[in-house]
């Protein structure tokens, strides 16, 4: 009996201080909604802020807190920054399913069209409905309101803030509309950072381009002086993707190699002209490449990265003149950098230990059919290099070449070739 008397105290606590939970919440909501009657556009705003952070959704429903948000929303009495803020509550209130009814978002797109209404408001009302369509991914007038939102990609200059939205929301609803959307903005001067962004943030996230036309557009801004050099470094970083995951077309490359060739060149944009290069697979760029690697002002790190694309360019070429001849300037190259000594310091090699290391492991690459006994000599020569990294790739590459190993000795491995250079193919 005591323990039934106990348990029913305990029960009544409980609701009772539910309800005086409950009770302080509904007070707090008089006194917020009455800041958004009468107080400042910045409380109003952060009024609003309130309402989208709300979850109770007995409470939000009781106090048709969505009437209220659509409410600011839609007067044209308010600030455009309170609008604005009405219609990022309604992007949240979305997300968190709190707003659970799709045909709210009818209230959008007239606002989005409206050409009187501030910049502020209506790219808020693009985020928003762009959050409907996320959260409602099968509704049929979805692909009524990506032309609308595709639509304001075209305006002018002036309405930059508004491309800028909308190819941003464009680019969250997925690989179509992604796609739609970057053919237009890659193409307009005013968008195409922002749209080489937005690929490459679509790529890393998994999404799938198969247009070639963006391939073509990424191409073509990498080769534009008149870009940011990063921006034109991420569009050859994309274009190298997507050709990797297979996207096939016709790519003119005389202007990626002219950029390569001119020493005006900004030196961020050579390793990535190389790869360009490289996974297009157009193997009469390789000379571009080797000659490049001449210039003594490209600093080391960036010649590394040249020398590491080049050695996989060397693994699967094919024979022919032009190529061997390419291939022979390279080695050349390797065997400079590997036994040239500083000038004031005979002790010393004049190229550090990770250039000296990367084009002893390119001099390993060098296919069949090509001058593998010259690689072999040059590598023999590394393996006397002090520095342990180096002489081990010099080994590696000897035993990928001869199927021989002798350890690291030179002499060993000049004996061997003096009596077998002839098997080396």
């Amino acid at each position: 009996m005591k323990k039934a008397l106990l348990l029913a105290f305990v029960f009544a606590v409980c609701l009772w201080g539910t309800a005086a939970a409950r009770t302080d919440v509904h007070r707090e909501l008089d006194e917020k909604l009455l800041l958004l009657r009468h107080g400042t556009s910045y409380q109003k705003i952060g009024v609003l802020e309130y309402l989208a952070g709300m979850r109770d959704k007995e409470v939000f429903a009781k106090r048709r807190i969505r009437e209220v948000v659509f409410g600011v929303l839609r007067s044209s009495s308010q600030p455009p920054r309170v609008r604005a803020a009405a219609a990022e509550a309604v992007r949240k209130l979305v997300e968190a399913r709190m707003i659970t009814s799709y045909s709210t978002c009818e209230a959008l797109p007239p606002l989005l069209g409206d050409e009187t209404l501030n910049l502020l408001v209506r790219a808020a009302c693009v985020r928003a409905l762009g959050a409907y369509m996320r959260v409602f991914p099968n509704e049929t007038r979805n692909q009524i309101y990506i032309k609308k939102i595709r639509d304001l990609l075209n305006l002018p200059t002036t309405r930059n803030a508004l491309k800028v939205e909308a190819l941003k929301t464009l680019c969250d609803l997925g690989d179509e509309a992604a796609q739609s959307a970057l053919k237009i903005a890659l193409a307009n001067p005013d968008l195409v950072d922002m749209a080489v962004a937005s690929l490459r943030e679509l790529l890393r996230g998994g999404g799938n381009i198969t247009d070639v036309v963006i391939a073509i557009r990424l191409l073509a801004i990498f080769t534009d002086s008149s870009i940011a050099v990063p921006t034109r470094v991420k569009a050859g970083e994309c274009l190298c993707f997507l050709v990797q995951n297979g996207l096939k077309g016709n790519y003119a490359l005389e202007d990626v190699t002219a950029l390569l060739s001119d020493r005006k060149t900004d030196a961020r944009l050579i390793p990535v002209a190389c790869r360009i290069l490289f996974t297009i697979n157009n193997r009469r760029s390789l000379m571009p490449i080797v000659e490049r690697l001449d210039d003594e002002e490209l600093d080391e790190p960036v010649r590394i990265v040249m020398v590491e694309i080049l050695a996989d360019f060397l693994n699967g070429l094919k024979v022919s003149a032009d190529t061997q001849r390419a291939v022979n300037n390279a080695l050349s190259f390797f065997a400079r950098v590997l036994r040239k000594k500083d000038e004031k310091d005979a002790s010393r090699y004049k190229y550090g230990a990770a250039f000296r290391r990367v084009c002893a492991y390119a001099a390993g690459m060098v296919a069949p059919g090509f001058n593998r006994k010259g690689a072999v000599l040059i590598l023999i020569s590394a393996l006397e290099d002090p520095d342990e990294g180096v002489a081990s790739t010099a080994l590696e590459g000897l035993i990928a070449i001869t199927n021989q190993n002798f350890g690291r000795k030179p002499e060993a491995w000049r004996k061997w070739f003096e009596k077998y250079a002839a098997t080396i193919h």
